[in-house]
């Protein structure tokens, strides 16, 4: 099951409780974030809880700031579109790329 989030989203944090140590090596080839053993305690879920936090506020974003606001969006959610790479490879003295949102 593990195999199929992954190839939905790459960037989704998992973590395996088990019993059993018999998936370890799998949690690393999934790079999961945290293998807890059961019985989970609350210390591990906090612990758990920070990590995916921190990867949270880690991941690369494009930042707008529109109206003395910024927005952070993940770079994930973007790409440049065809029309923006040539609009670059054209003006190169102004490096904007416009960005078009993801349709998968």
């Amino acid at each position: 099951m593990c195999d199929e989030i992954r190839e939905m989203d790459e960037q989704i944090p998992i973590a395996f409780t088990t019993t059993s140590t018999d998936h370890t090596l799998e949690s690393y080839r999934l790079s999961v974030l945290k293998y807890l053993e059961k019985s989970v305690r609350q210390k591990d879920g906090n612990d758990l809880l920070r990590l995916v936090q921190m990867q949270k506020e880690n991941i690369p974003r494009l930042v707008i700031q529109q109206n003395g606001k910024a927005r952070k969006i993940p770079l994930s959610d973007y790409w440049p579109n065809e029309d923006a790479v040539r609009e670059m490879l054209s003006a190169q003295k102004d490096m904007r790329i416009p960005l078009a949102p993801r349709l998968d």
